[in-house]
């Protein structure tokens, strides 16, 4: 794919559902996309390799499907029932398959082991645009490594600036 650094969600989506594509390296929202273009297609994720003999593959989560209580809901008592009946492992494990995820409680059924992205652990908000940008720059050679670190450390400092 010549262009595959200009692969844009829609786009990718598509060709994925129509069979176009045998993989996409995004998150795996990307199947709930794709599927509206191939409803029938059996999709996947895999994790990410170990890097030794000695570790296993994992998976890089985000906040992708979370629920929570205002703590100065009217409603709380009710509200805090709700999320109990939602977290049992049953519910978990259907609402990460709706929305194609891997179930965030133990004893929901699954056993791969994920890491939050390293942006949502050590960067401040907003920094995944700025590595997806300049790291599409660097694979379609549009940046030189000294443009991407340059634009990397001014958006860094800039998005601490705001928090």
């Amino acid at each position: 794919n010549p262009d595959y650094t200009q692969g844009s969600w829609d786009n990718v989506a598509r060709r994925l559902g129509n069979g176009e594509l045998a993989f996409g390296f995004f998150t795996n929202t990307l199947i709930t996309a794709a599927k509206q273009f191939g409803p029938g297609v059996r999709y996947g994720f895999i994790p990410v390799p170990a890097v030794s003999a000695a570790d296993t593959p994992a998976l890089i989560t985000g906040e992708r499907l979370t629920l929570g209580v205002w703590k100065n809901s009217p409603q709380k008592a009710a509200a805090l029932r709700f999320l109990e009946h939602l977290s049992s492992p049953a519910v978990v494990s259907r609402l990460a398959a709706i929305s194609v995820n891997q179930p965030g409680l133990v004893g929901a059924g699954y056993s791969v082991r994920g890491f939050p992205y390293f942006d949502r652990e050590y960067l401040p908000n907003g920094m995944w645009d700025s590595m997806c940008k300049t790291g599409a720059g660097l694979l379609a050679k549009t940046m030189t490594v000294d443009q991407a670190v340059a634009r990397m450390r001014e958006d860094y400092i800039n998005l601490r600036r705001q928090q």
